[in-house]
């Protein structure tokens, strides 16, 4: 699992900024929203501009090193030209941390001066050093790599993923375990990304949403979902294919008596987005991590905390998302420990910000809204 991550010299963060999974409490409430003491599904909080977005971008860096190695498409989830920070002198650097079955702590950070390049690159198993390589120079003890010629890896990308692809870690390896877990990770946010799905593990290239869910005949469960979560009630049916972007895509249409409508052209913006998080949702079994940025940027009070209840009852994964409805920070949906605050440079659960001892009864949103948390709190 997570267990924390780090960044700075990327985008807005000037600074150290981390964020810990493995700081748990013992509540006794909503239990399922951790386990084995670390955080499986979080809410992130903050004022606009502080870097949530970013944090989220931050740690889906990982996955784009291993597509880079692989030769895949990327996903740009902002613009590259931003990638550095402005006060940064020359590199961005993100370190990850993760506990995997059956081994200890790993430790995998590195140094990137673009979106594309990889400079410099360290990983530890509970504090042993296994790989250590600075530009050209590479010193590595993973075990099976003493023959690897790192001579024929292409420059600026990552020694660890070329070797995942030249030597396929076993599954149950420390080392497999990190490939599928970052080969498991997802990102999306509402609307400005999810039309088309990203490339990788989870989906073998881009995709465009009515194709598919016409293609694995959801239409019907399509029609139920949106009937149940916002009251929609539209009689859906599979619509004349078109061709999108060179690509011929199956479309979904509203029947009404005397015409029938293409869903896009009838759907309200909190519509679409729950049709994009409808298009995932399929998806969620398969995942190591989810980051959904704004996810209810669209959604009515009570359509958000119905997506909250969904993703929680999802034992499989570990998920962090974005949000600004103090709705959603309530006991009733999640716990202390599971909702984090961002300031300048910090992040920390609502349970560290706060000398006094939150239980159950406690009302969470309105102590924030009070002024009660603080991320500089002990600092």
């Amino acid at each position: 699992m997570f267990d924390s991550f780090s960044v700075q010299g990327f985008r807005g963060f000037a600074k150290k900024t981390a964020i810990r999974f493995d700081r748990a409490r013992h509540y006794d409430f909503n239990e399922g929203l951790v386990k084995d003491g670390r955080v499986k599904h979080a809410l992130l909080y903050g004022p606009n501009g502080c870097g949530k977005s970013s944090l989220t971008e931050a740690i889906m860096d990982i996955q784009i090193n291993r597509n880079l190695v692989r030769g895949q498409g990327v996903s740009l989830m902002g613009n590259p030209n931003s990638f550095l920070n402005g006060d940064c002198e020359k590199e961005a650097t993100f370190r990850y941390e993760f506990s995997f079955e059956g081994g200890g702590k790993l430790i995998y950070e590195y140094g990137k001066p673009s979106f594309f390049e990889v400079a410099w690159e360290r990983m530890s198993m509970d504090g042993e050093t296994v790989l250590d390589r600075k530009g050209p120079e590479i010193k590595c003890h993973i075990p099976g790599t003493e023959n690897v010629n790192f001579r024929s890896m292409a420059p600026n990308v990552s020694a660890f993923f070329y070797l995942a692809n030249f030597l396929s870690f076993p599954e149950d390896s420390i080392y497999g375990q990190l490939v599928d877990f970052v080969d498991r990770m997802l990102w999306f946010r509402s609307l400005l990304q999810g039309n088309e799905s990203q490339s990788g593990a989870i989906v073998p290239g881009p995709e465009f949403i009515t194709d598919v869910i016409a293609r694995d005949g959801r239409i019907k469960e399509l029609e139920n979902f949106l009937r149940e979560k916002t009251g929609v009630n539209l009689f859906l049916d599979e619509g004349p294919a078109r061709n999108i972007g060179g690509a011929i895509a199956r479309t979904i249409v509203a029947k009404f008596r005397n015409r029938s409508f293409d869903i896009g052209w009838l759907s309200s913006s909190g519509t679409q987005a729950l049709l994009v998080f409808f298009y995932w949702k399929k998806h969620f079994p398969k995942l190591s991590f989810l980051c959904i940025d704004e996810f209810d940027a669209y959604y009515h009070y009570a359509l958000a905390r119905d997506v909250v209840e969904i993703i929680n009852g999802f034992e499989g994964f570990q998920s962090l998302l974005t949000t600004h409805n103090t709705d959603l920070m309530s006991n009733l949906l999640t716990r202390p420990d599971c909702v984090f605050l961002m300031g300048e440079g910090s992040v920390a659960a609502l349970c560290d910000l706060t000398d006094k001892e939150l239980r159950e009864v406690h009302n969470l949103a309105k102590i924030y809204k009070g002024g009660g948390f603080r991320v500089d709190h002990g600092e």
